[in-house]
């Protein structure tokens, strides 16, 4: 109701009156069904992320097995393995974009931004990938950069992560190369390839959920790779570039907003020892593997499914390194394993915690503690080079 005197010398007023209860039902039955939908989406997430742990245990069983198999069977069955490791890495990929893009949709990622040394991520981002690029018989390099840099960590990483995997997915000759840049008087990182490149006219499509280029592409992972860069440069307000030559390659760029000036002193891995390495997973398959694995390189394991049995076997004899599935039995997590490992052992005991979960809060908390989190499934190379980069820090 409106309600308007009327103007001198006239007395009275003019009322005006609108019936909005339509309008206000429709709008309240809109908020209704907004919370209801934010509601199924954070519902949606969270039974994802549960769900994940149980579905990596199967896969990470199963990748370090077909490990161990390469080096058992007769070269005519090769092709045999690579097509099981392929099937594998193509499961496990899927699993962890569907879970990283339903995070975003729903909206329950919240970036932690500090300053850190952007080599802190690329050169464990080159380690990462490789062993993937060797395979494919290219060449992936790394130019050093000093830059401090300050965002969320855990999600550039990640995006970084994406745009190295989708380089060397697409490029089967030549190679990939990742470095820091000025460009418009901004701050960048790139990743350049020798690939198949992208016709002009389909660039703008590439960042669409489940949009792989050209007949044939479903082979070549979710297709929501891009999509969550996108999603996730858009969360931390960094701008994408992106510019390539057809049948030459591409170059995708991520912004790097500048941190506080700092000296960071890379340390890298230098190869490898024999080492006595404690385990805990409460998976048994899984235990199995991943004992059998590590005594395949040399290692020594000790093994047990929970922390008590785990002291009980090294009986006051330090490990060298702690290793710990995160969700385990009777409401115990890998960060109780550890934490009682070092109350026994030292406080620098170098410690490993792998999980299913793709929560960057969980790897942040962790971090904070000094342990590493790497993600299932893991193959025996990657997890060598992890052990051998704490120990190596630790004796440095």
């Amino acid at each position: 109701m409106n309600v308007r005197a009327l103007p001198t010398p006239r007395r009275g007023a003019v009322v005006a009156h609108e019936d909005i209860t339509e309008l206000k039902r429709a709008v309240d039955e809109q908020k209704l069904a907004k919370a209801e939908a934010e509601h199924a989406n954070h519902a949606k997430s969270r039974f994802l992320a549960a769900a994940s742990h149980d579905l990596r245990q199967p896969l990470f069983a199963l990748t370090l097995y077909i490990g161990m198999l390469k080096n058992k069977l007769a070269p005519a069955d090769a092709k045999l393995v690579s097509n099981l490791t392929s099937c594998v890495s193509s499961l496990n990929e899927l699993l962890t974009d569907l879970l990283d893009i339903s995070k975003l949709d729903a909206g329950v990622v919240t970036p932690e931004v500090r300053d850190f040394a952007v080599a802190e991520i690329l050169d464990n981002l080159v380690s990462i990938h490789t062993p993937e690029a060797i395979l494919k018989g290219l060449r992936l390099r790394c130019i050093g950069s000093g830059l401090t840099i300050c965002t969320d960590p855990v999600l550039l990483k990640r995006i970084i992560g994406n745009l190295i995997s989708n380089a060397i997915r697409y490029t089967e000759s030549g190679g990939v190369l990742i470095g820091c840049r000025r460009y418009q008087g901004k701050m960048w990182v790139e990743v350049r390839d020798t690939g198949i490149g992208i016709p002009d006219d389909k660039i703008c499509e590439i960042f669409e959920e489940f949009r792989q280029l050209g007949p044939g592409e479903r082979n070549r992972g979710s297709g929501l790779g891009l999509a969550i860069v996108a999603k996730t440069a858009s969360l931390l307000g960094l701008q994408i570039r992106v510019s390539s030559k057809l049948g030459k390659g591409s170059m995708f760029a991520i912004e790097l907003p500048l941190g506080r000036a700092s000296r960071v002193e890379a340390r890298r891995a230098s190869g490898s020892r024999p080492l006595r390495i404690a385990l805990v997973e409460d998976n048994a398959a899984v235990l199995n593997a991943m004992s059998a694995a590590l005594e395949a390189v040399g290692h020594q394991v000790v093994a047990a499914e929970t922390a008590t049995d785990l002291l009980k076997l090294l009986a006051g004899d330090p490990p060298d390194v702690v290793i710990s599935d995160y969700r385990l039995g009777a409401g115990q997590t890998g960060f109780d394993v550890i934490s009682l490992a070092r109350e026994t052992f030292g406080e620098k005991l170098p410690a490993l915690l792998i999980t299913g979960d793709t929560d960057p809060k969980l790897m942040r908390s962790m971090a904070d503690r000094g342990v590493i989190v790497q993600h299932k499934p893991l193959e025996i190379e990657a997890l060598q080079a992890c052990i051998a980069e704490m120990t190596n820090r630790r004796f440095s």
